[in-house]
């Protein structure tokens, strides 16, 4: 058994929760609520401006009841459920915020895709970037996701994994391939660019 910090008691308790918001018990997910509420907020306000966590986590939150019906026990923390929502959310405020101006992770996306040293500099042109971000969304949606979370949205590794509901090691090996596809896809955009 891997040490969480919280006590297998404190676990049961929660299933109990779960079990009885799922039946529809409005006081079992305001106790839910109460006690995932700031640690969700922390995690939004890593990943965005503080002036839109409060709406992303009211957001999840919000989810979370609508979707409650339809979430099982699968042995993993409710929290953990909870993240995976506040994630998409993230992405989400992610993808329409890049149409409007590149967010600090593309520049660091842009450098591993375009490979010229000379490059670097010009990282930031606004050219450059809308054509990334055109490249990113004609990618598969796993290779797409897994590159918004981890360059767009500035998660780690661990984060990434834990927002997908994959392993670490699946994690790098997604976000390889993905880079590679995304890589091509850039490839082909300036290969048309340079026919024209």
């Amino acid at each position: 058994m891997v040490c969480t910090g919280v006590r297998e008691s404190e676990t049961i308790d929660e299933d109990v929760l779960v079990a009885a918001a799922r039946a529809g018990d409005d006081d079992a997910f305001g106790a839910l609520y109460r006690a995932h509420v700031e640690a969700v907020r922390r995690y939004v306000r890593a990943r965005t401006d503080r002036t839109v966590a409060d709406d992303l986590t009211a957001e999840t939150f919000a989810r979370a009841y609508r979707a409650l019906p339809r979430y099982e026990l699968r042995g993993a923390p409710f929290r953990a459920w909870l993240y995976r929502i506040a994630a998409n959310l993230v992405i989400a405020r992610a993808r329409r915020a890049v149409c409007a101006e590149a967010p600090r992770g593309l520049a660091e996306l842009d450098r591993v895709i375009v490979p010229s040293p000379d490059h670097a500099e010009a990282v930031v042109a606004a050219k450059e970037s809308s054509e990334l971000v055109e490249c990113l969304g004609r990618l598969s949606g796993s290779h797409e996701q897994v590159l918004r979370l981890r360059y767009l949205s500035e998660l780690s590794v661990s984060e990434t994994a834990d927002a997908l509901g994959l392993k670490e090691p699946a994690v790098r090996s997604l976000t390889y391939r993905a880079l590679r596809s995304l890589r091509a896809e850039y490839s082909n955009v300036k290969a048309l660019e340079g026919a024209a």
